[in-house]
């Protein structure tokens, strides 16, 4: 009887011990660019009885969040509004309250806030022959790059950092019809868009 108490004890030690040890996998943050963030996080976390997700800025709770799931290695898009630190840098972190009220926090992080999309002020495809000219002019305090996607295809860089502002830029198509989207996208992941359909 006493072997058998023993050999219980010893699982329940073991089962409690998985538990923990994955409770206590670090939280993963990630946001669109190192140090700017339009309120979009991805964060990644091991929690098996998830209750409720808490967004802290400058160490005040801003948002509460009770849709991500519970499990291992479980990714959360967490979307949160931040209109009152806009062209602010801030501080924040991740509060992770389970069932039984465990709590697990984040690393803290800061970033420059930025909710603005790029504004296109100028746009035109010139067409020669089989070439297209690209010729853009942006305004955005934190530019980051201008691709394009011909026919649903994957995206090409056209301009990235200050040359995003004014950006000039020949690329060579084949013969027929194409349907060009250009994006321009800031480094807190806000972007502006616009579709051209050309004939060469």
């Amino acid at each position: 009887m006493k072997k058998l108490l023993l050999v219980i004890s010893v699982f329940a030690m073991l089962v409690v011990g998985v538990y923990a040890f994955h409770d206590s996998t670090p939280i993963f943050v990630k946001i669109n660019n190192v140090g700017y963030t339009n309120g979009d996080f991805l964060i990644r976390y091991t929690d098996f009885n998830l209750e409720e997700v808490n967004l802290y800025v400058n160490d005040e709770k801003t948002e509460s969040f009770d849709y991500c799931d519970s499990g291992r290695n479980v990714e959360c898009d967490i979307w949160a509004d931040l209109p009152d630190f806009d062209e602010q840098k801030i501080e924040y972190f991740f509060e992770l309250i389970d069932e039984d009220e465990n709590i697990q926090y984040s690393n803290i992080y800061s970033a420059f806030v930025d909710i603005s999309d790029p504004t296109i002020s100028k746009s035109s495809i010139s067409i020669s022959g089989r070439s297209m000219t690209f010729n853009f002019q942006v305004e955005d305090d934190n530019p980051l790059k201008i691709e394009y996607s011909d026919n649903g295809k994957p995206w090409k860089t056209l301009c990235s950092g200050n040359l995003v502002i004014n950006c000039n830029k020949k690329r060579y198509f084949s013969k027929g019809y194409h349907d060009i989207l250009v994006r321009v996208s800031d480094k807190a992941g806000n972007y502006a868009e616009e579709s051209f359909l050309v004939d060469v």
